[in-house]
């Protein structure tokens, strides 16, 4: 293996998991998006998804339209918390907001509340045409009888108020449904259970499958473009995911996003996620929602009017005259915070997605909780965090480094070879082992250790990334919010500064130079990199670097940790 200084090859293979996460796993920005409209207008209702095959409308068997003038006066019902702002409205039994009290749309405190369900102060502050728009798709929790087709809506009466508990009816000519709906405080602020009760009042049967619909307008997005596109960041967008078979799915590529998509077997529960926050149904009716329930039928995709949706059915059933059914849900709607979900035993912790190296990810996540209750300051945390996997990885760094340098002291010698055996390369492969034999240097030495530190550093760049207990935290000073990026540039500019200095501290005498000078554009690429991420994870890398660069000072001038404190004492 040719020599390559530690530096050279620790931020190529860095770039390099970063292009291949954006060019494989990160969501691409959508193409052609359209811009979302500042003014609220009244608009028609989105066109509902297509009904799945299998169960046919059967509008002369079941009408659940009232008359032209409704005589039940639309009514809107506030549940509320220490956590939560939830508006039911009679019209469609459906939920309108759901506003979350710690959690606000801008880093400032008296920002608005983040309401998960209209969307309003999102990506550029505007809310999408026609989301506020009742009798849209932008409610959630309504309740559909025919093939997944979204109903007339009809004006529910309410039949019971309490403090945490609502109860809705209508009376259609064929159909009367009841809706009971429960704030479940007592689990979790965030989580209500919903069951819907079907009588079949006619004199006919009546096939239908009640689904329940979740859905909500997609968040602005800034379309990137020109030859530097590929350095913005990912776009943060609710999408579609779900709990099956034991395994997460989750379609996060929104430009691929069908209109409709079906999905059928042991569901736990079916919902839209971003990257902080999860809103979501959690199949209930058939014994403990730990096994999940088989048969759950979830379909989710784009709807018309800029919108994603989600939804879950137990099936199609065939309801004779005075029969009566029940189904019930529960609901999440609130922050992605792993220890949290877990509680609920329903698998909802998996909604928070490391990817392949989840095993890494979750004892990170652990250990940044942790020393924040040491220190109460996220920014310090994940200094202390840095810190403590720096030392953790320390022995298999100075092998790397120890590798590279006996390396380096070889590269005269290996020069002479390819310049003696420059026509025989069997021969030359021969005296290269041989040399690598006699010095006790392995070539590959250098590689392997760095290699096997790529899982840890995927999985710190996941949990910071996407760590709810992020969201909004200050650090220090102007540092406001270490969940977006550094609005001054200062730590990305300061990072690229210490990538090209640590280049410099270990010169490469022997390297092409039309090599060395691609190298040195690695920082600046590196740093339009950091640009676009949370200052959170630029934060941690650029200490990273530092802690890189006092390691390769003790490894080159042979001194321990203990001499290289004394020797600062002793410069003090």
């Amino acid at each position: 293996m040719p020599q390559t200084p530690r530096t050279i090859l620790a931020v190529v293979l860095s770039l390099a998991v970063l292009i291949i996460y954006y060019t494989w796993f990160a969501p691409p920005p959508p193409v052609g998006w359209p811009q979302p409209s500042p003014e609220k207008k009244e608009t028609a209702p989105p066109e509902a998804p297509p009904a799945p095959s299998g169960l046919q409308p059967a509008e002369d068997r079941l009408n659940l339209t009232q008359s032209e003038t409704p005589t039940t006066p639309v009514r809107e019902i506030i549940f509320e918390n220490d956590e939560i702002k939830a508006v039911f409205s009679t019209k469609g039994g459906a939920l309108k907001h759901w506003s979350l009290k710690k959690f606000h749309t801008g880093a400032d405190e008296t920002s608005p509340f983040i309401d998960l369900i209209n969307g309003a102060g999102e990506g550029d502050g505007t809310v999408s045409q026609g989301s506020l728009t009742q009798g849209s798709l932008t409610q959630a929790f309504r309740l559909s009888l025919e093939g997944g087709t979204e109903p007339t809506e009809p004006v529910y009466t309410v039949e019971s108020e309490q403090e945490n508990e609502l109860v809705l009816s209508f009376q259609g000519p064929t159909m009367e449904i009841r809706k009971r709906i429960v704030l479940n405080s007592r689990i979790n602020p965030h989580v209500l259970d919903l069951t819907v009760e079907l009588v079949n009042r006619g004199d006919k049967p009546v096939d239908l499958e009640p689904r329940l619909w979740i859905n909500r307008p997609q968040k602005a997005v800034k379309k990137g473009g020109g030859f530097f596109g590929f350095l913005t960041g990912p776009p943060d967008l609710f999408v579609p995911d779900l709990f099956v078979d034991g395994k997460l799915k989750v379609f996060a590529n929104w430009e691929k996003l069908a209109p409709k998509n079906e999905e059928r077997g042991k569901i736990y529960w079916s919902g839209l996620t971003d990257r902080y926050f999860f809103m979501g149904i959690i199949a209930r009716q058939a014994g403990s929602a730990r096994e999940g329930v088989d048969g759950v039928s979830a379909v989710y995709g784009k709807s018309a009017g800029d919108g994603v949706y989600n939804s879950l059915s137990y099936g199609g059933v065939t309801l004779n005259p005075g029969e009566k059914i029940q189904r019930r849900f529960s609901a999440y709607l609130g922050p992605k915070k792993r220890e949290e979900l877990k509680i609920l035993g329903v698998n909802l912790e998996h909604s928070v997605d490391y990817g392949w190296f989840s095993f890494v990810a979750i004892p990170i996540l652990w250990l940044l909780i942790f020393f924040h209750k040491i220190i109460p300051n996220w920014g310090i945390a994940i200094i202390v965090l840095t810190f403590f996997v720096k030392l953790l990885l320390h022995p298999i760094n100075v092998k790397a480094m120890q590798s590279m340098k006996a390396m380096q002291k070889l590269q005269p010698r290996l020069t002479e070879l390819r310049q003696k055996y420059k026509d025989n390369k069997e021969k030359l492969n021969v005296e290269m082992m041989q040399l690598f034999k006699t010095h006790k240097v392995n070539p590959m030495g250098g590689c392997l250790p760095l290699l096997i530190q790529m899982p840890v550093y995927i999985a710190l760049y996941k949990v910071l990334y996407n760590a709810i207990e992020l969201y909004h935290a200050p650090f220090f000073w102007f540092y406001r919010d270490l969940s977006a990026p550094d609005p001054y540039l200062i730590t990305p500019i300061l990072l690229g500064i210490l990538m090209a200095a640590q280049q410099k501290l270990t010169p490469s005498p022997s390297a092409d130079p039309a090599q060395q000078k691609m190298m040195m554009i690695m920082p600046i690429m590196f740093s339009a990199f950091m640009i676009f991420l949370p200052s959170g994870l630029v934060i941690y890398i650029m200490v990273n670097t530092i802690m890189s660069v006092v390691q390769q000072y003790m490894i080159h001038r042979e001194i321990g940790f203990l001499d290289l404190v004394k020797k600062i004492r002793y410069k003090t």
